[in-house]
């Protein structure tokens, strides 16, 4: 059977099935007899074209495993150097966050000072009964607070490459997991199990069983 014949008797059986309305006894018969049809060219397509199918399977496999052969070691070399680029990275800011912390100690122990000289004066003037400054040196206490310090990274990426700092995520204790993080799901298998096994009287909680037909063609 050649390409065009196929084609026309393809076209033929698509168009008669689309048209058939299954509605009694006779037009499922008939339905069947298309659907044997349909089977047998599905069989008359794979024996035409399995061949040439089989011939191009084939050359695809030679030609992937020659570009495998020079693809993989490039692939794993670079792997291997994005993830000593990600481990710099790392610990670059790793030191950004530890130098940022320690100036920030530093800020707030000037401030700390300041309040306390500040609070020092204040005592003085109270006791002096300076209403005027007692109320300017409680207004600059409370003004005093410390700079907010940011560490700038002095990692320069290189032309091309861009680091990219993303978050993740582990369990490190199961049972201190707040229940709304938790997803329950089905035991797919064991349902499947009872379904199979008990049918239309299968009874499970928040479960609706039903049913429907497979049709299998013999060809």
């Amino acid at each position: 059977m050649d390409n065009r014949e196929i084609q026309v008797q393809t076209i033929s059986i698509v168009n008669k099935i689309n048209a058939l309305q299954v509605v009694d006894n006779e037009s499922y018969q008939i339905l069947g007899s298309y659907m044997t049809t349909i089977a047998q060219l599905i069989k008359k397509v794979k024996e035409t074209f399995s061949p040439n199918v089989k011939k191009a399977y084939e050359a695809y496999k030679e030609a992937k495993a020659l570009e495998n052969r020079f693809l993989k070691p490039l692939e794993n070399i670079k792997l291997v150097q994005k993830q000593k680029g990600n481990e710099f990275l790392r610990l670059q800011e790793l030191a950004r966050i530890a130098a940022e912390k320690e100036a920030q100690k530093k800020a707030e122990a000037i401030a700390e000072k300041e309040r306390k000289k500040l609070a020092a004066q204040l005592l003085k003037a109270q006791a002096k009964g300076n209403v005027t400054k007692t109320e300017a040196l409680q207004e600059q206490i409370e003004m005093t607070s410390p700079v907010e310090v940011e560490v700038q990274n002095k990692v320069v990426a290189p032309k091309g490459i861009t680091g990219r700092k993303v978050f993740k995520w582990k369990i490190t204790d199961l049972n201190k997991i707040p229940p709304v993080y938790m997803v329950t799901s089905v035991n797919k298998t064991l349902v499947d199990g009872i379904v199979k096994q008990q049918g239309g009287n299968t009874n499970i909680p928040g479960i609706k069983v039903y049913f429907e037909y497979i049709t299998t063609i013999r060809g």
